[in-house]
């Protein structure tokens, strides 16, 4: 086993030169992508995350079955809406994409843990950057100003159109699913609400409510 120099990533180290040169291996890790294929199908995704927080709300109500409901049918809307956005060649990518996952050795930058790595959108790693990484370390305006840029930068390369809008759906679902560890085995609610309840209500409701805001929010899902 190949030991791996470096201190894990954190706002002291995340300079920008740690930035642009994270957001560069992201591109060559991304850059090969291969032809169109079928992609999962999100409503009976979201269906299944419907049932399975209800499941939830009925032994801990967090937020009001009403509001729930109401953004899970805002993300089957927006969804059904821009539909063929979504059918777009696939590339490798490292799927998850946390703080403990970067390690930064001077100005050096190894990322580890591969083993959820799969060919899918790659939108979906951005996504996860913004939050397993720049919110960890920032407050919402300068995370949300670094996603911007990160996603700029990836429109431009690629010269990806569509991006945002991808961009726009897959973040709160993401953030849904931080909210409830879905659609984790082994990581379910189950588990860590009976571990800290009141730790995993705040986590609940923090997550819930970035996952609204950014499916609203229209202009690349920026904090103001």
């Amino acid at each position: 086993m190949e030991r791996i120099k470096g201190s894990w990533l954190d706002e002291e180290r995340f300079g920008s030169e740690v930035f642009n040169n994270l957001i560069e291996i992201l591109k060559k890790l991304h850059i090969k992508r291969k032809k169109v294929e079928q992609h999962r199908n999100e409503i009976d995704r979201l269906d299944q995350y419907e049932n399975i927080i209800t499941t939830f709300q009925r032994r801990n109500p967090l937020i009001s079955q009403k509001r729930i409901l109401k953004h899970l049918m805002a993300l089957k809307k927006y969804y059904i809406n821009n539909k063929e956005i979504f059918n777009v060649p696939l590339s490798l990518t490292h799927g998850d994409l946390w703080l403990d996952n970067i390690l930064v050795d001077k100005k050096k930058i190894n990322i580890i843990d591969w083993l959820e790595a799969k060919e899918q959108d790659y939108c979906l790693d951005i996504a996860q950057f913004r939050i397993g990484v720049l919110d960890e370390l920032f407050d919402k305006r300068a995370s949300g100003e670094l996603f911007l840029k990160a996603i700029e930068t990836y429109s431009d390369a690629f010269e990806d159109k569509t991006l945002p809008r991808r961009i726009q759906f897959h973040l709160p679902m993401m953030y849904l699913e931080e909210a409830f560890y879905l659609p984790y085995e082994h990581f379910d609610w189950k588990i860590k609400s009976e571990e800290d309840l009141e730790k995993f209500r705040k986590r609940v409701i923090d997550y819930f409510e970035k996952s609204e805001i950014s499916l609203m929010d229209g202009e690349l899902c920026a904090w103001k």
